[in-house]
């Protein structure tokens, strides 16, 4: 079961000078991993085969998405990301994304019926949705946009907002759904790693018009050392 928004994952062509931008914003580095191997269930998600990242992960300094900064061996890659990141809210966190949607009607479904999204109501001929749980920390909205022109389906080492990462309880079974209904273009293997000594299983699942969403599941407490930022 998904239970909401754990973070977004923003690639940058300049990892120090990101992570001053987010400092100035009032975010806080959690921790970081340099030189981390690059699973290969994610390569056919990439521009361009890259063997290793570094990473930092920073706590919001209010209720809200995390953000992951990555950085990939090599310069990000020519072109686009369907995602945009909104405004920031007034507290200073990521107020959104907006994902460029190629295929509206499609993602709407993807979004709700496979990811579990609520709609808050049209605006300005756009879908706005949000995620329905209690804890704010988990919550972020999105805004679907119809363009036609889209450039294509993200990859993960592109520049810019890259990821959208949900949090859930049973990674296999929500990877099952998304596969019997269809509603995915694409989904990786699951693979397992530790990254900020928290064992994780992870996948990458690719929407209708080309948006990438990470899902996460958490090792149990008992298997790891650390907890997970809590909301």
């Amino acid at each position: 079961m998904i239970l909401g928004v754990a973070q977004v994952v923003v690639n940058v062509a300049d990892l120090d000078g990101a992570m001053a931008t987010m400092l100035a914003a009032g975010y806080t580095p959690a921790f970081s991993e340099l030189d981390l191997a690059n699973h290969s269930a994610k390569r056919s998600f990439q521009a361009v085969d890259r063997s290793t990242l570094d990473l930092v992960y920073l706590s919001p300094p209010a209720p809200g998405p995390a953000v992951e900064l990555t950085a990939y061996d090599g310069p990000p890659p020519r072109g686009e990301t369907v995602y945009t990141l909104a405004a920031p809210a007034p507290a200073g966190t990521i107020g959104g994304v907006v994902v460029r949607a190629a295929r509206p009607a499609e993602s709407l479904a993807f979004w709700t019926k496979g990811l579990g999204f609520a709609e808050r109501g049209p605006m300005n001929g756009t879908a706005a949705l949000e995620f329905p749980t209690p804890v704010p920390a988990w919550r972020l909205p999105v805004v679907l946009e119809g363009d036609a022109a889209s450039g294509g389906p993200t990859a993960v080492d592109a520049e810019g907002c890259v990821l959208v990462t949900l949090l859930t309880t049973d990674l296999r079974r929500d990877l099952a759904n998304l596969a019997e209904s269809g509603l995915a273009a694409a989904a990786t293997e699951v693979w397992e790693e530790s990254i900020g000594g928290r064992g994780l299983q992870l996948a990458f699942v690719r929407g209708p018009s080309g948006e990438l969403v990470e899902l996460v599941q958490l090792a149990a407490p008992h298997e790891t050392n650390r907890p997970w930022r809590q909301p």
